[in-house]
């Protein structure tokens, strides 16, 4: 059983039983010496009789999206790259209060080289269905405001 145990402390490791090289199946380990994991409190991970429990299932379904998600990052900056539409961009953030916060080294879709892609580069991105990944992309950049807005309220 979990008590009171965040998703973070459940993790993804590759199966070390794979080919040197070779990538190994994602698998969840859990540290039962851990003191957030309890044989008498919390959430169950297992059924009485045998197989997931409905928490274990939820946790699983999250570790493997982030998964997927991670193996076609490669493929994905690689064909932004390709349209040439990745910025370096340092987020310099100041609240209300004075509080600052610097966020180096990220990378964003630049929005007027989006908006000049040609037919045959916008193409190739759906093509790949990394398309729309850009287009979140840069609609999510308008949740900044919204996010620091959130953060001040909190702090205040």
């Amino acid at each position: 059983m979990l008590n009171n145990i965040d998703h973070a402390d459940l993790r993804i490791r590759l199966d070390r039983g794979a080919a040197v090289g070779e990538p190994g199946e994602p698998m969840i380990h859990i540290d039962t010496d851990h003191p957030r994991v309890s044989t008498s409190e919390g959430a169950p991970l297992f059924l009485k009789q045998g197989g997931n429990a409905p928490y274990l299932d939820r946790v699983a379904a999250t570790l493997q999206a982030v998964y997927v998600g991670d193996q076609l990052s490669a493929p994905m900056f690689a064909a932004f790259e390709a349209a040439r539409l990745l910025e370096p961009v340092t987020f310099d953030i100041e609240l209300a209060s004075g509080r600052r916060y610097k966020i180096p080294d990220c990378w964003v879709i630049e929005g007027g080289r989006f908006a000049a892609l040609g037919g045959e580069a916008l193409a190739a991105l759906h093509a790949q269905d990394f398309l729309r990944c850009a287009v979140w992309q840069l609609s999510s950049l308008g949740n900044l405001p919204r996010l620091i807005a959130r953060k001040e309220r909190r702090e205040g």
